[in-house]
């Protein structure tokens, strides 16, 4: 689902574990209760996308813009894999949990993508 096209999706509750989701235009979505445990939404879009209660466990997020995500938590971040590269709300940029977090990301390897399935 790379570069997917989902601007203003109703995506409530959806199942995107280990998904691939890099550049995908999800501006203006509603991700609430998603699960997007250790999906890769590199460079994706997400302006105004509401991430109310979304499972974030190791999701990718390098190179994305979270500064304009509606209801995004610090408890989500923190279980988020967040780069020197991901913009922060600016709620959180200066956090110190978060901040650390982001340098414990940054001090391991990034995780292995899997082979797409045809």
């Amino acid at each position: 689902m790379a570069g997917a096209k989902l601007t203003e999706a109703k995506l409530e509750g959806a199942q995107f574990q280990v998904a691939q989701l890099d550049g995908a235009d999800l501006n203006m979505a509603h991700l609430n209760k998603a699960d997007l445990t250790e999906a890769w939404l590199d460079e994706a879009q997400v302006y105004q996308t509401s991430f109310n209660c979304a499972f974030l466990t190791k999701t990718s997020f390098g190179r994305t813009d979270l500064s304009n995500c509606n209801l995004l938590r610090k408890d989500q971040l923190l279980k988020a894999d967040l780069r020197g590269t991901t913009i922060l709300p600016v709620l959180f940029a200066r956090d110190p949990d978060v901040l650390a977090h982001v340098a414990d990301c940054e001090s391991r390897p990034r995780r292995t993508r899997p082979e797409p399935v045809d």
